[in-house]
């Protein structure tokens, strides 16, 4: 046989199917060539620190960037939050990636698995939609999802939608990489979600606790050269002495915090468990020359 006849004989080596234990790897790398890990890890302490600090002051009745905090306050703020973030991630995909390896074995019964998770996500959905056009629905549906803290409608959503392509792509066997990224990108926007309210929630109990521990903290004294006609709570009392360079004194404030030159007090008897709005007002004062500030230990 010739040369020439033996070369055209032969044929190309069929490529080895692709294995399923890659298919998460090469999502993480489809994931990753979009967004580079340090780049998304950074956005989301940023967004962490900002949502924990603007539930905390809103409680309080202020809005944050009076503050003025700067992009590494946030990052300073967000790190216990976003270590637990990060914790529950690693350990839900920890769970995810256990289950999907438990189902892959059992070959036979995965038909049946894809059927009833497609059902179950098919279910949620529709009630979904249903809150969305039926009033009552929606009301009880919110009720129900407030007392968790770790659910909304939107990762709700994004959880089901996940559950349904992860039981189609057990069936079809197409395009896992695509499949598997489409189910990771999901599932994290369902955490993010969840990670939202928890950490709103997470501010709102630390001003809660703030507020109720006020004796505890620095109490503040302020000497001003005009009458700075604060609320009632707070006892003015006009200095007439001929040497008095600040004429009045003002005390029964506490020190909140101090940022963008600012003293931020708080009326001793700040509290929202009672109807007196007069009280529950916060003092905003600037670091300024016609102002004297003395601080007490709590």
């Amino acid at each position: 046989m010739s040369a020439a006849k033996r070369v055209a004989g032969l044929k190309p080596r069929p490529k080895p199917p692709a294995k399923a234990g890659n298919a998460a790897r090469d999502a993480l790398e489809t994931v990753g060539a979009v967004i580079a890990p340090a780049t998304l890890l950074t956005a989301l302490g940023l967004y962490i620190g900002w949502r924990r600090t603007d539930s905390y002051t809103q409680y309080l009745g202020i809005d944050e960037t009076l503050l003025q905090y700067s992009a590494q306050d946030y990052l300073l703020r967000a790190w216990q939050s976003a270590g637990q973030v990060v914790f529950t991630l690693v350990l839900g995909s920890i769970i995810v990636a256990g289950a999907h390896l438990v189902i892959k074995r059992s070959e036979r019964a995965i038909p049946k698995i894809a059927r009833v998770l497609a059902v179950i996500s098919v279910l949620v959905l529709i009630v979904m939609l249903i809150s969305l056009l039926i009033p009552p629905v929606d009301r009880w549906l919110s009720d129900v999802i407030y007392d968790v803290p770790y659910l909304t409608v939107y990762s709700i959503t994004a959880f089901s939608v996940a559950l349904l392509v992860y039981s189609f792509s057990l069936v079809s066997g197409g395009h896992a990489r695509t499949t598997t990224a489409l189910v990771m990108i999901l599932l994290f926007l369902g955490v993010l979600s969840s990670a939202d309210k928890w950490v709103t929630l997470l501010g709102e109990k630390d001003a809660a606790y703030m507020t109720t521990t006020l004796a505890q903290r620095q109490g503040v004294i302020v000497y001003s050269k005009e009458n700075l006609h604060l609320p009632a709570v707070v006892t003015c009392t006009e200095l007439t002495g001929p040497r008095e360079a600040y004429r009045f004194r003002c005390e029964g404030l506490r020190l909140f915090i101090r940022a963008a030159d600012k003293y931020f007090l708080l009326p001793t008897t700040w509290s929202r468990a009672d109807s007196d709005t007069e009280a529950d007002r916060m003092v905003v004062l600037r670091d300024d020359p016609s102002l004297r500030f003395e601080f007490a230990p709590g």
